[in-house]
């Protein structure tokens, strides 16, 4: 068995147990669970120094009475028929009977606003929402001057690892010590770079249905089972090269600095036969604090990301023929709709699962027409379009 391992014991007696043959691929699971079978609204106790400062109901006041708060900048309340001050009590409230914890419905009163489709294929648009990285400080714990805030650099988009990097400095390879603590700025045509390689992953994998499937890689053995899109797109000449330990034209990609000399694992370097060998190949200085993962892009832009969108701009277009065809009058209109948290029959509250976990199909707890129509869409604002606006 090439994956037992052998316990040795006793001298020359060996026991050779196939305890890892089996493997897990806990990353995938995880992130098929946190992506897609979680929401975090970051309503939530602020610790310092291992005590809280701030309890998760003040939190939790704060954002639902319109005061500045700790949450994301994507949301905004959604308090329908309810006060700040019940939704207050919702979070934390419990209630195992019905299995309606405060923290299983708050998200829908939560709204996220701008989010981004991960099924855009529009380059300019994805190098916009990788920029917004470059409009954030970096706070950091220098061994040198203590803790600090490094100040947004509108040239470069800043990354850090940790939440509170090490150092301020950027390393131009593994020897250095910062590639080990520091921060990663990307300039605006290594972004351009990213967003043009998003762009062929996203065609090459989509249309994603869910956030797993672009968060992870593909069940497959060719080059799209090693990575996900971004980590592909991230690393795209070692994508270039299908995965064999050698890269094509890495002089512009964002690790170069970690893939020179006898930086890369090739496939004959491995010491075992791998299922899946391709997975075990690239820089060995992979998942260091300098060399860039999908993780550290995604630290920024997670809370924008979603698989559609909620809200639409729709135009109409009408007239009105003579009996002999001619058009007598024109009219142009526009809409912008945007679907809601509830239901078309507010009998079901808007926190019901839509399907049955794990089955294609609409869940059987709904009323009728909420399985057919599914959730109430509003028309946020109407007008009347002149020709010269079409």
């Amino acid at each position: 068995n090439e994956f037992g391992v052998d316990m040795g014991f006793g001298g020359n007696q060996a026991t050779n147990l196939p305890i890892t043959d089996d493997y897990w691929d806990h990353l995938f699971l995880a992130n098929e669970e946190l992506w897609d079978s979680w929401f975090c609204s970051g309503i939530a106790p602020i610790v310092n120094n291992g005590r809280i400062s701030v309890p998760a109901r003040t939190v939790a006041s704060d954002f639902f009475s319109g005061e500045p708060h700790r949450l994301s900048p994507h949301f905004e309340p959604d308090a329908r028929d309810k006060t700040p001050e019940e939704l207050v009590r919702l979070v934390g409230t419990t209630n195992s009977a019905t299995g309606r914890n405060g923290w299983d419905v708050i998200a829908s009163h939560i709204l996220n606003k701008g989010q981004f489709n991960v099924n855009s294929t529009s380059i300019d648009a994805w190098k916009a929402l990788l920029m917004s990285l470059s409009d954030r400080p970096v706070p950091l714990n220098d061994a040198a001057s203590g803790i600090a805030v490094l100040p947004a650099d509108p040239d470069h988009a800043s990354l850090s690892r940790h939440p509170l990097a090490a150092g301020s400095g950027e390393a131009d390879g593994p020897g250095d010590a910062h590639a080990w603590r520091g921060i990663r700025r990307l300039t605006e045509a290594q972004i351009d770079k990213l967003a043009a390689e998003i762009v062929r992953q996203v065609k090459l994998r989509g249309p994603f249905l869910n956030m797993t499937e672009f968060i992870n890689r593909r069940l497959s053995d060719d080059a799209l089972g090693v990575t996900g899109a971004l980590q592909a797109a991230i690393d795209w000449d070692e994508f270039n090269a299908g995965y064999d330990g050698s890269t094509s034209g890495s002089g512009a990609s964002v690790n170069r600095a970690y893939k020179s000399g006898g930086a890369m694992i090739a496939a004959g370097n491995l010491p075992a036969k791998y299922p899946n060998p391709k997975a075990a190949t690239g820089s060995r200085f992979a998942g260091i604090s300098g060399y860039v993962m999908q993780s550290d892009i995604l630290q920024g832009i997670a809370g924008s990301l979603a698989v559609r969108g909620d809200t639409f701009l729709i135009r109409a277009y009408g007239e009105s023929l003579l009996p002999g065809g001619q058009v007598a009058a024109r009219a142009w209109c526009e809409a912008v709709v945007q679907r809601t948290p509830e239901f078309i029959d507010p009998a079901d509250p808007a926190d019901e699962k839509v399907r049955d976990p794990g089955l294609a199909r609409a869940s059987e707890d709904l009323k009728p027409v909420n399985r057919i129509h599914g959730r109430r869409f509003q028309v946020v604002s109407f007008r009347w379009l002149s020709p010269d606006e079409i």
